[in-house]
């Protein structure tokens, strides 16, 4: 029976928090499911080996602190990249931004909220918008209506 070396089991529990995250919350990135065979002879020290890892734990931060204030300067630094290598590794892994992902996450956040029956004010508190206003523009670009309009649409006449 062999064991693992701690760094590998380590980085296998870290893919599998991941995968069980971007499941859970319906992202579909088009990549194939995350998986711990690297070829020794690929070693490179190239920003694309370490993509993979520190995106996720972009992604792992995002979902965490979703109401948190985040600033792209924060997630670069607990990645221990430049603002620019962060934001060409996610993109090239996501198919999207950091920014528009958190955006993504948070509107996703408000529509729970809104089915739950939460008031659009507070729930764009809850979702870490600044407030009211931010919530119904950033919601009516992504959505097409206001998160009222979203709510009594889909929600009013459930109970």
């Amino acid at each position: 029976m062999t064991t693992l070396d701690p760094i590998k089991h380590d980085y296998q529990l870290f893919l599998s928090k991941l995968q069980l995250l971007l499941t859970g919350s319906g992202i579909k990135s088009g990549r194939p499911t995350f998986q711990y065979e690297r070829d020794p002879k690929e070693e490179q020290s190239s920003d694309t080996n370490q993509a993979l890892p520190r995106v996720g734990r972009v992604i792992v931060y995002i979902e965490e602190n979703l109401t948190e204030q985040l600033s792209l300067e924060k997630l670069a630094e607990e990645t221990q990249l430049s603002k620019y290598q962060l934001i060409r590794l996610f993109r090239k892994e996501q198919d999207t931004t950091p920014w528009k992902f958190l955006i993504a996450k948070r509107i996703e956040k408000v529509k729970e909220l809104l089915k739950e029956g939460m008031s659009p004010g507070q729930a764009a508190v809850e979702a870490g918008f600044y407030d009211q206003s931010h919530l119904n523009k950033t919601f009516r670009e992504k959505v097409g209506q206001t998160p009222k309009e979203y709510q009594e649409q889909n929600f009013k006449n459930r109970n």
